[in-house]
């Protein structure tokens, strides 16, 4: 008995492919379960049945009461919560106002301040000038009223004549450690230009004090009797200068000076008593303390 190998390998393949679908079909199955499972809806055990709870008048009085304090107790919390948010709003507010009067405050006593500085230098002010409107009412003030001249005799003859220049004092006080100087120059011909008024090196400088509305005399000088002559005839001009540098008697002032120069005219005949003596004023050396030409030295200066 023969066997043919294609029966042996046609039943093989015809187990497998018999296999094969009957796992598919139970696959198929599986999945087609799964999704019946998945639909199907879920119940929750135990399923809720209604329920009513039986108890006494006395609990339930003191259940109700006990809800009735929960709930006013969250009410008074809940009115105290709104109570503490208005407390807290209201002194965020107040914290404001105050900060805003604070700085009110300040702006108001620093402009206080302010205005209290500018007072008290209003007052320094008023009492320096008060100060020095005393000062310059009660200090001294020492000027030439007038140049003094007269005739000087020799054995009954004309011998010179005599310039001379005081000084006053119109103050209320006195002038204090005075340095004077006086001079004449008799100049032949045209005056020199450039003048300067100068203090000769042999001056003799007259020192002293000169009270109040009293006068000192700072000096005298004499011109012969031929020189006023030339001066009648416009040959020669006489000039007179002087000057005077005193202190007055106010503490941390300074040093005071005055400064006069004048130009001497002859009219008429110099022997005759009614020749006439005229002194003009040279505006070039005139003047008194900072109108002056010339600084006014310590008083040590001539010690």
């Amino acid at each position: 008995m023969s066997y043919s190998p294609w029966k042996y390998i046609t039943a093989i393949m015809g187990l497998v492919l018999f296999a094969t679908l009957g796992q598919a079909q139970e696959k198929a199955r599986d999945e087609q379960g799964q999704a019946t499972i998945q639909q199907r809806p879920v119940q929750t055990l135990p399923i809720p049945l209604p329920v009513d709870v039986i108890e006494d008048e006395a609990k339930a009085e003191a259940r109700k009461r006990s809800e009735a304090e929960s709930r006013q107790r969250e009410i008074e919390a809940l009115a105290a919560q709104q109570g503490m948010n208005t407390a807290t709003q209201d002194m965020r507010d107040y914290a404001l106002y105050s900060t805003v009067l604070v700085g009110i405050g300040t702006f108001l006593l620093m402009a206080t301040l302010g205005l209290t500085w500018m007072a008290n230098r209003a007052a320094q002010a008023a009492v320096k000038v008060t100060k020095e409107s005393s000062e310059r009412q009660l200090r001294a003030y020492v000027y030439p009223p007038l140049i003094n001249h007269q005739k000087i005799y020799l054995d009954g003859n004309l011998a010179a004549w005599e310039f001379s220049i005081p000084w006053k004092n119109s103050g209320y006080t006195p002038a204090i450690n005075t340095i004077s100087f006086f001079n004449l120059a008799v100049v032949r011909g045209d005056e020199p230009e450039g003048f300067d008024f100068p203090d000769t090196e042999d001056a003799e400088y007259n020192k002293s004090l000169v009270a109040p509305f009293s006068e000192m005399v700072g000096g005298g000088v004499s011109v012969s009797v031929a020189d006023m002559h030339d001066v009648a005839n416009e040959t020669s001009s006489i000039l007179i200068w002087a000057w005077i540098d005193y202190d007055d008697v106010f503490p941390k002032t300074p040093r005071r000076r005055t400064e006069i120069a004048f130009k001497v005219t002859v009219r008429g005949n110099p022997d005759d008593e009614s020749c006439q003596i005229n002194c003009v004023a040279d505006s070039r050396f005139l003047g008194m303390d900072d109108s002056c030409s010339r600084k006014p030295k310590p008083y040590e200066h001539y010690l």
